[in-house]
């Protein structure tokens, strides 16, 4: 091994470290010295090196001090909120939420921007609108933009999955077909940007949410607009060879069709469309489904059969621990998928499969816009094994100690 690339490993291993270290405060909240250094298994002087380091970034800050057994109370330590930031977006049908979260991922500003139709020239408008708005106000707040990470982009199914898109957004999904979104958005001075599938955020903003049990292996499915969904295998988003693994909504229904082209609140307002009856916005699908409660029905059985039957054939191949639904708006159609699902599931086991566990979630108004901020975040500051690896110049990296600097734009991912 050449001196270069010793020092480059050398360097690489200190980024793991401070790396580590933001993790262990991250899950605990506050830690002294001794207890991150147990945790990550590092001797107490290496840790107290790095401490000294991240003090003087900004990262981190003394969090109080807790009284011990014996000897002097020990200094606790915590993330500083001003230590780092990272803009989320969230992209729906008819509106883009921009959100500026701080270090501890809690969300500081919050902007949205509406729009009639999710064509990509509209999209590409709405996005610089919106991340815009969130740099004004840092610029208003006075936070230093080489603080910010990234932005964090969850990519909405139909956008994703044109193809099993169906109903009212069909028509502007079509537009999508071979078209990538990380192609579309622009950039924003070199602020790098992080997009994954909406699905894969959202198990991360249920992660944030809510005290889990200690679930490894499930299907995250969020039913809205369209039906959107992560495999997650081991506590990780599962991809695939060719990331493409999780695609619940191109799975065929009863009907012939696909999930997505029945499930989602898309093609129900197709069908109050066509039967007179639009629904443009919440308050017209909630008055729009009233005045068709036959069509209704009749849509609801359609749709909660199409997901019971694409949820057997993924636990007949996977053998999934639980489902986990989310449905937006939270009204009676989620209840009743969620009952026709463990109707249809409890009868599993005849057929000599287990019966995953279903667990009910209810959105929270910019929780996917949030999570998404962390995700970038978490690609600037969490511990990256594999730069361990590396040798040479290449391996260096972005760094993780100081205050993010400006890298090219990130891709798809």
């Amino acid at each position: 091994m050449t001196a270069s690339s010793r020092a480059t490993t050398a360097r690489d291993a200190r980024r793991h470290n401070e790396r580590a270290i933001l993790a262990a405060l991250r899950r605990a909240g506050t830690a002294s010295k001794p207890e991150v250094a147990r945790q990550i298994a590092l001797s107490p002087q290496a840790v107290n090196g790095i401490f000294e380091k991240l003090l003087q970034q900004g990262l981190i800050r003394e969090g109080g001090r807790r009284a011990g057994a014996v000897g002097h109370p020990s200094t606790l330590y915590a993330l500083c909120p001003d230590g780092a930031f990272a803009i989320g977006i969230d992209i729906g049908p008819r509106f883009l939420e921009a959100v500026l979260v701080d270090f501890t991922g809690a969300v500081a500003y919050r902007a949205l921007t509406d729009f009639d139709r999710p064509d990509p020239a509209t999209l590409r408008a709405a996005f610089a609108e919106g991340v815009a708005a969130v740099l004004a106000h840092v610029r208003e707040a006075g936070i230093d933009r080489a603080r910010i990470a990234g932005i964090g982009v969850a990519e909405p199914a139909f956008i994703a999955e044109p193809a099993a898109t169906a109903g009212a957004l069909e028509e502007a999904a079509a537009q999508w077909r071979g078209l990538s979104l990380d192609r579309v958005l622009p950039e924003f001075d070199g602020l790098p940007v992080h997009l994954h599938r909406g699905a894969a955020v959202g198990a991360l903003a249920m992660a944030m949410q809510v005290e889990m049990p200690r679930i490894r292996d499930y299907l995250y499915l969020a039913i809205g607009d369209t039906v959107d969904s992560c495999l997650v295998l081991g506590g990780a988003p599962h991809g695939g060879a060719q990331g493409r693994a999780g695609r619940f909504a191109a799975l065929p229904a009863p009907s012939g069709l696909t999930v997505g082209a029945v499930a989602g609140f898309a093609a129900l307002r197709g069908r109050l469309t066509a039967a007179g009856s639009p629904a443009a916005d919440l308050d017209d699908l909630y008055r729009a489904m009233n005045e068709q409660p036959k069509l209704v029905a009749a849509w609801s059985r359609a749709a909660a059969d199409a997901v019971l039957a694409g949820v057997q054939a993924v636990q007949a191949c996977l053998d999934l621990e639980a489902v986990v639904l989310q449905v937006d708006p939270p009204n009676a159609f989620g209840d009743r998928i969620e009952a026709r699902l463990r109707d249809g599931l409890a009868r599993l086991p005849s057929l000599g499969l287990a019966v995953p566990a279903i667990r009910r979630l209810k959105p929270q108004p910019g929780s996917l816009a949030g999570a998404a901020a962390a995700v970038a975040l978490h690609e600037r500051f969490a511990p990256r094994l594999d730069r361990l690896t590396r040798q040479g110049p290449e391996g260096g990296g972005a760094q993780s100690g100081g205050p993010p600097s400006a890298p090219s734009r990130g891709g798809r991912t």
